[in-house]
């Protein structure tokens, strides 16, 4: 079996586990898993090749940004206790949400229609991003000369990692030196990602954009049901 067959069955058995949801049918976890895992690496790929090429940015205030940070803060928190308390299937349901549904789903794929800068320097020790202990860097209102993405796609690999070691790693191996130059070591040797602080207005922006998704979700499935 290749490393990313290994992974997704790997995931799927952990998305099989009893969790925040009804139990997952096996068959049915696999196909998920696979389509997650194929998601997330051309994610990399696609991230990769923007930080090589041009850099795409959210518009006035930035909404989009302060979003995806206040949703990545949330997300953190609810897989680092998962973990602490023992219950993998849990985490891997919040993390295939949050991959799948949004991070991956639907914000990068915005992306793709938002204006760009020119290419950027890797991150210096006077940037934000260049800050290895914080994850994602900077907060909405510190307003980071680099958009977030970046940073917070590097702390989902790390959450994920327990799940899905194999791509993960090395989509990992092949991002972390462009925005972090210097001595490259793995992903399981790194520690796990330290948040920032809670945001005043995570609660109002996350509560907005919940109901957005909720929305982009029923359409998606209305699509799938009439192959739309």
């Amino acid at each position: 079996k290749t490393p990313l067959g290994l992974d997704a069955l790997r995931l799927a058995i952990f998305l099989s586990l009893p969790s925040l949801e009804p139990p997952v049918p096996f068959p049915a976890a696999l196909e998920t898993a696979q389509d997650l895992l194929n998601l997330l690496w051309r994610t990399g790929q696609w991230i990769l090749h923007q930080r090589t090429g041009t850099v795409p940015v959210p518009g006035a205030g930035r909404e989009m940004d302060a979003w995806l940070l206040s949703r990545s803060r949330q997300v953190h928190k609810e897989v680092t206790n998962a973990f602490y308390r023992q219950r993998p299937g849990e985490a891997a349901s919040r993390l295939r949400h949050w991959a799948g549904d949004e991070c991956c789903g639907w914000y990068f794929p915005l992306l793709q229609h938002l204006p760009s800068l020119p290419p950027t320097a890797p991150a210096t020790p006077s940037s934000p991003l260049a800050s290895p202990p914080a994850f994602p860097p900077g907060s909405p209102s510190a307003g980071p000369a680099l958009p977030a993405w970046p940073a917070v796609f590097e702390e989902l690999l790390a959450l994920l990692h327990p799940l899905v070691p194999c791509l993960t790693e090395s989509l990992w191996q092949d991002l972390r030196p462009l925005r972090l130059p210097g001595p490259l070591t793995t992903l399981a040797a790194s520690p796990w990602p330290v948040t920032t602080p809670a945001e005043p207005r995570d609660a109002e922006l996350l509560d907005d954009m919940a109901q957005l998704l909720h929305l982009v979700l029923a359409l998606r499935g209305l699509r799938a049901i009439y192959l739309l």
